[in-house]
């Protein structure tokens, strides 16, 4: 679902502003309050209240702890809770832009899942590069509730950091702004927040990014202009082997740009594994498909090696110990001794997983 910037306020000024004065400690305390029940009417008295910042001659010159300082006064000082601030550059050719995130945390009303963030977004741009004018900021502003945690991945999202895609007017489609989210604050980012530019002007919060729903304890591993990349941890493979541990199985999940817009689905593409390597090998065994076998192993000495425990391998196995290239596991046939074996594997030139060797013994106890 699209969500639309409330209307950009143009604000310009000959001086530089002073400091916000510090709020009235009863106002600050309840527009607090109104903030973390996630009243949506509050979005509206922050911004009345952080007005006076963007009126500022020197705003785009300012750093983030001057900033979080000036919020904090104007949302009560040193009396009222701390509000996580962020601010951001967002630079590309002629755009010159920054991002102001407040968040505040959520009380859980009786209907929702749990407390999450009240953020609010505000994108400023400098709209005049004149000298011999007042610079002049647009902002727009969009405020998040914490309502859209099914989009997120069930979490509450925590703005950490942000960059300006195709800023420099190259890539069609327009500039997007991205915003990275992580599941607590100061935390690895998880998912991402995209802006994108309104028809009537101003800014859209267009759609978040998130790893799809099966997928598990996401990372964000980079956000550029060919899109966003992702790595999730994946359910294990459904087979003969079974007690693997399950941060073994991730999947890298791929949100490709194209033409200045990120494709509504991703590529998802399992990381190799040894369980699901051995998986596929015995399986085509179990099929009694050698020439698929033989392409799962290094060369045919290894298949032999590994025929040498079964002919059909009929059974099934238990997981000891696993690495990113080795398995070791309790095998068991119906008929056949008990065996603890030790499958490595390779990766020749980097695609997946090739058998490497095969070695084994009677599982302690077994019987020859």
């Amino acid at each position: 679902m699209k969500l639309r910037f409330s209307h950009a306020l143009l604000l310009a000024t000959a001086l530089a502003a002073p400091p916000l004065r510090a709020a009235n400690d009863k106002d600050a305390g309840d527009l607090l309050r109104r903030l973390a029940a996630g009243e949506p009417a509050a979005g509206a008295s922050l911004e009345s209240r952080l007005a006076p910042l963007f009126e500022r001659k020197d705003l785009f010159g300012l750093g983030e702890e001057t900033v979080a300082q000036e919020v904090r006064r104007a949302l009560g000082g040193g009396t009222a809770p701390a509000a996580a601030v962020l601010w951001r550059a967002l630079t590309s050719g002629a755009t010159n832009a920054r991002l102001l995130t407040v968040e505040v945390p959520r009380t859980a009303a009786p209907t929702e899942p749990g407390p999450g963030v009240w953020v609010s977004y505000a994108i400023v741009e400098e709209a005049s590069h004149a000298s011999s004018k007042a610079p002049t900021a647009a902002v727009a502003w969009y405020h998040d509730p914490g309502r859209h945690l099914e989009e997120q991945g069930g979490e509450a999202w925590h703005p950490v950091a942000a960059t300006l895609l195709g800023g420099s007017g190259g890539a069609a489609g327009g500039p997007t702004i991205a915003v990275l989210e992580a599941a607590k604050s100061a935390g690895e980012a998880r998912g991402v927040l995209l802006f994108e530019p309104a028809p009537g002007g101003g800014w859209t919060a267009a759609r978040r990014i998130a790893a799809p729903a099966g997928l598990q304890d996401a990372r964000l591993i980079g956000v550029g202009e060919g899109g966003v990349v992702l790595t999730a941890r994946r359910e294990p493979p459904k087979g003969m082997i079974s007690g693997a541990p399950p941060d073994l199985f991730h999947a890298l999940v791929l949100f490709e740009r194209r033409s200045g817009k990120i494709l509504a689905e991703p590529v998802v593409s399992a990381l190799p594994d040894p369980v699901s390597a051995a998986e596929a090998l015995l399986a085509a065994l179990r099929r009694d498909d050698r020439e698929g076998a033989l392409r799962l192993c290094r060369s045919k000495d290894v298949l032999e090696s590994l025929l040498y425990f079964s002919p059909s391998w009929k059974g099934g196995g238990r997981v000891v110990s696993a690495t990113d290239r080795k398995l070791e596991m309790v095998y068991e046939e119906q008929g056949r001794p008990s065996l603890r074996l030790e499958l490595a594997f390779v990766t020749p030139g980097g695609g997946g997983l090739l058998l490497d060797s095969a070695t084994g013994r009677l599982e302690q106890g077994a019987r020859p």
